[in-house]
């Protein structure tokens, strides 16, 4: 269940219209991302809870990009492309920010691979790298950055408390998105007070419906293993690893 995240800083004056944050998550082709970045190994989704749990519903996974649907959210936000520059600008400003990321080559790729694929649509970002401590530390504890890539282990429950309800904003918490929808909270909080895995699942299915327009941040790939075994053993299969 663990999963690679483009955090959208959803206090960043750009990033607070769920707009553009939802065609950012259009934009990005993320078989093209898995096949670039991990030599296919691992699950293209845009989906918070993971392919293959018991509360997942595909219907509310689009690891495919719409540019068109992106371009059409991106002006009705009010960006529009300047025909000198093919940069999209608003208010006089151009859309620009910064990627940050620890310094490990798999996450710098991909905030690298990122930035290309959303150069098209007139969005030019910079890919900073810096050591996991000063990335923790100066930017991401107290939410000083506008985007950021990173790694987040959701471990075999569901329950994404800890990453998305609004009670983890601040320093002490671990939402970095600053998301906050008293909507989304309230299903949070039922789907980890209920014992009824049908009540849960319920639960989860919605708050996957509402991420996809809300788009909080842009989940990009569950990250998989690489097996190897003896070619004696016949017929192995591999599922959800959820304990080593």
């Amino acid at each position: 269940g663990d999963y690679t995240v483009l955090y959208l800083n959803n206090d960043n004056a750009t990033f607070s219209d769920p707009r553009v944050r939802e065609a950012i998550s259009l934009a990005i082709d993320r078989k093209t991302l898995v096949s670039r970045v991990y030599s296919g190994i691992a699950t293209p989704s845009s989906s918070p809870v993971a392919p293959g749990s018991w509360a997942y519903d595909g219907h509310y996974d689009q690891p495919t990009a719409n540019v068109e649907k992106a371009q059409q959210l991106l002006a009705e936000a009010g960006w529009k492309e300047d025909p000198a520059t093919h940069i999209l600008v608003r208010n006089g400003a151009e859309f620009r920010f910064t990627i940050r990321t620890d310094d490990d080559p798999t996450r710098v790729a991909v905030a690298n691979e990122v930035a290309r694929q959303l150069e098209p649509l007139g969005i030019r970002t910079v890919v900073a790298s810096t050591p996991f401590s000063v990335l923790r530390r100066d930017f991401l504890q107290d939410r000083k950055y506008d985007a950021a890539v990173a790694d987040w282990a959701q471990g075999p429950d569901p329950d994404p408390y800890f990453g998305w309800h609004s009670s983890q904003i601040g320093p002490a918490g671990l939402n970095l998105a600053n998301y906050s929808d008293s909507v989304a909270d309230a299903l949070i909080a039922k789907g980890r007070t209920s014992t009824a895995q049908d009540v849960r699942t319920s639960v989860y299915q919605q708050f996957q419906q509402i991420w996809l327009q809300a788009a909080p941040s842009v989940i990009l790939a569950y990250t998989g293993d690489v097996y190897a075994y003896i070619s004696s053993i016949q017929g192995a299969q591999f599922g959800e690893l959820l304990r080593p």
